[in-house]
């Protein structure tokens, strides 16, 4: 696994974090109370307010393990016998209306793969007659679909029991935890990740959760941390929610920035929070140089601040984001653990012309699960999506959401080879697998890191 560092902060952004600490302090000397001037600073962040084109934040290099180097990817890997390519090649931009169906399939696909990238995607005939495809070790796909790997953009991966705080927890015993439930998600075909903290109920926690998630470099896997504010609001600060989303902004987004151990920021709205305190607080996060996702939400007010995406569990909430690259991840695991009754309403948002990305929702608390073939069963079966529809929302469409689309989300070439192999023989065959892992092997970054065994005394190969 890799996890991403916070390089991608420009020299602008430092500037205006020494401004913000220069404005913090003449703040302090004015008074001796801490309140106060925790509230001048938020106030000062909040002013300094980078552009849209500001945040376009070029992308972080990995941090590869000594343990991610010691288990390279053979220097040439070919897969070949894909019944059905699934490559959704094509658009740089999010899919969308008629758009969202186009898988750009190939029949007899062949992809392959040099070191951690893709080299050629074709029909499987002619990649199989390059010279270097002669040369490289072979998948044999065997009349099976070959897709992108799954890009799960919500979950709760660092959690105390029932999602509850994590308290006086361990940190290694949280490692070992988020490191079992990884591994579940690399079973089910997902090859990148985001993992929300929030339960750490204190600074203390919170920088815990977010060294457990730093504690799984080498696993193969691509998590994105996100520092989420407002899932277990401390004691201290029940009924005073302002106060201590500055609090949040004042203590721990700093030391967080400092230390790298996180790219994104989000808040859960449910907690009481009114919207001029969420805005002040996104502000303030982009001020540091942060990106920000919104929790539960809030369309409109992404729009106003260009955020990444919407994770919404309703999808009628997103109608707002129609005609903007802001991506509306749907979580229909948790509609389902809700007991929400079917409603097509994804196909309102997908007709409307809005990014439409699908994420499992993993939560202890209440939609335990990390299938992604499942999710896009839900998208089919709950939200009225077509199955071409929520493959692309579950692959390129969330790589979108977390800004790594350039790099993973289809089959082309130059992009990380992260690729799944499905036992059917149809695309759309995975919506029907609800219950049922479909998922036969996980290429991730040009690397077989899982294979299903076959059953002893079965026929199965």
């Amino acid at each position: 696994m890799f996890i991403w560092t916070a390089n991608w902060s420009r020299r602008s952004t430092s500037i205006r974090t020494k401004t913000r600490t220069k404005a913090a302090r003449r703040c302090s000397t004015r008074s001796s109370s801490r309140t106060r001037a925790t509230r001048c600073a938020w106030r000062c962040a909040a002013s300094l307010i980078p552009d849209r084109r500001a945040r376009k934040l070029a992308l972080p290099q990995p941090l590869s393990s000594a343990r991610a180097q010691e288990r390279r990817a053979p220097a040439r890997l070919l897969i070949r016998g894909a019944r059905q390519l699934v490559t959704l090649r094509g658009s740089t931009s999010p899919r969308r209306g008629a758009q969202a169906g186009e898988l750009a399939i190939i029949p007899d696909g062949a992809v392959l793969i040099e070191g951690e990238t893709i080299a050629e995607v074709g029909p499987g005939r002619r990649v199989m007659n390059l010279e270097a495809a002669r040369k490289a070790e072979e998948f044999d796909a065997a009349g099976r679909v070959v897709m992108p790997g799954f890009v799960d953009g919500h979950t709760h991966l660092v959690s105390g029991p029932q999602g509850n705080a994590v308290g006086a927890i361990p940190g290694g015993r949280l490692a070992h935890s988020a490191r079992k439930l990884a591994a579940t998600a690399v079973r089910h075909g997902t090859t990148t990740l985001e993992a929300k903290t929030g339960c750490g109920a204190d600074a203390r926690g919170e920088l815990k959760s977010l060294r457990a998630l730093r504690d799984l470099k080498g696993f193969p896997l691509d998590i994105f941390p996100t520092l989420l504010a407002g899932r277990c609001v401390p004691s201290e600060w029940s009924g005073k929610p302002g106060e201590y989303l500055e609090w949040f902004a004042w203590e721990l987004l700093p030391k967080v920035h400092r230390r790298g151990l996180a790219r994104f920021v989000d808040v859960d709205h449910s907690a009481g929070f009114s919207e001029a305190e969420v805005e002040r607080f996104y502000h303030s996060a982009l001020a540091l140089g942060f990106d920000i996702r919104l929790h539960g939400g809030g369309a409109v007010l992404a729009l106003r601040l260009g955020a990444r995406s919407v994770d919404v569990s309703r999808p009628e909430e997103a109608l707002a984001l129609a005609g903007s690259d802001i991506v509306a991840t749907l979580l229909p695991m948790e509609a389902f653990f809700r007991g929400d009754p079917p409603s097509g309403a994804a196909r309102k948002l997908v007709e409307a012309g809005v990014p439409v990305a699908i994420a499992s929702g993993f939560d202890r608390a209440g939609c335990a699960s990390l299938s992604m073939p499942a999710a896009v069963a839900l998208a089919c079966r709950l939200f009225g999506m077509r199955p071409a529809e929520a493959i692309a929302a579950a692959t390129v469409n969330a790589a979108h959401a977390l800004g790594v689309a350039w790099a993973i989300g289809s089959i082309e070439c130059r992009k990380l080879a992260d690729l799944i192999v499905l036992d059917v023989s149809d695309y759309r065959d995975v919506a029907s697998a609800l219950g049922v892992n479909p998922v036969l092997a996980v290429i991730k970054r040009g690397r077989v890191v899982y294979k299903r065994s076959p059953v002893e005394g079965s026929e199965d190969e």
